[in-house]
């Protein structure tokens, strides 16, 4: 009979209980996210010096319809899912469907090395590639936030761009996903989406120093850094006030590469969450810097709230 040394019996146990937990963050997944969302889709550009008194402002730049099909197979062990904006013909016909973004998961991609991770009803990952059409070396930075309440979702994906690989990310757009369960979109009349704006950020112990907060309708506060140094932590963070509860998501990464140090999840119901407030923590210095958000021809907008 052949026995396993101590340290390859510790290694076979590591590798077992990690395999374990691969296939429970997958099961979440496709608890929380597979099938059918339909929503409106809008993207938000900084603009330095935008604003009245030449403060930076966060400008919608697009609207438009969009579609997910999430598809999942427990026993083949994968995910995949594809996101579609549905555009009008050229000739003013039915709308279109295009695909803008494929992607396919196994287990032992919901790792923070690899840079995903799903936490109850809480999705996110986060991906570094060379700039489409861009020069040598430019890159784009992806974080992206998943939140489902009912059949309710918001998605919130932060682009950063990088003009060469010694260069810091600097923020370049924010694209905000308002999605309802099945084919069927939100008539924009939905609170949970379209309703009063967000009320900031619940729990600022993450915020990086000098972070942009931003709050939407639809109960929706962000908050984000400017740029992303290559050698410095960092994180994006997505607060939403959906009906009764409220939900955050803390996406912390120790450096701008596409891995996860931590998803930090916070679920409070709406009035506890206002009843019971948490201090200030970590920006004793300097706070979050407000960021006022210009909706371009008359959409929904709300300034930041400051600290």
């Amino acid at each position: 009979m052949e026995y396993l040394a101590d340290d390859e019996l510790l290694a076979k146990y590591r590798a077992d209980m990690q395999n374990s937990q691969d296939q429970w963050q997958l099961n979440l997944f496709l608890k929380a996210q597979t099938g059918t969302w339909s929503g409106v889709w809008s993207e938000y550009t900084p603009v330095p010096n935008g604003g009245a008194n030449g403060e930076t402002v966060l400008r919608m730049t697009n609207i438009y319809k969009g579609r997910q099909e999430c598809v999942g197979d427990n026993e083949a062990r994968t995910v995949s899912w594809r996101d579609l904006t549905l555009l009008h013909a050229a000739d003013g016909g039915p709308l279109e469907p295009v695909v803008v973004a494929e992607h396919t998961m196994v287990p032992p991609m919901f790792r923070g090395g690899v840079g995903s991770m799903a936490a109850d009803n809480v999705f996110s990952r986060s991906s570094v590639q060379a700039k489409e059409g861009g020069k040598e070396g430019e890159e784009v930075f992806e974080a992206e936030t998943w939140i489902r309440q009912g059949n309710y979702r918001t998605r919130v994906s932060f682009y950063y761009e990088s003009k060469g690989p010694d260069e810091a990310f600097e923020a370049h757009k924010v694209v905000v996903k308002k999605e309802r369960w099945g084919k069927q979109g939100p008539t924009a009349e939905e609170p949970e989406l379209f309703g009063s704006s967000g009320r900031g950020i619940y729990d600022t112990s993450a915020r990086v120093s000098g972070s942009w907060e931003l709050s939407l309708h639809g109960g929706l506060s962000l908050a984000f850094p400017p740029a992303l140094p290559r050698g410095e932590k960092g994180a994006v963070i997505v607060d939403w006030t959906a009906g009764y509860m409220r939900f955050q998501a803390d996406r912390i990464f120790d450096l701008p590469d596409g891995t996860l140090a931590s998803l930090e999840v916070t679920q409070i119901g709406t009035e506890d969450s206002m009843r019971f407030k948490l201090p200030e923590e970590g920006e004793k210095e300097g706070g979050a810097a407000g960021l006022e958000s210009a909706a371009a021809g008359g959409g929904e907008g709300g300034a930041a709230e400051e600290s």
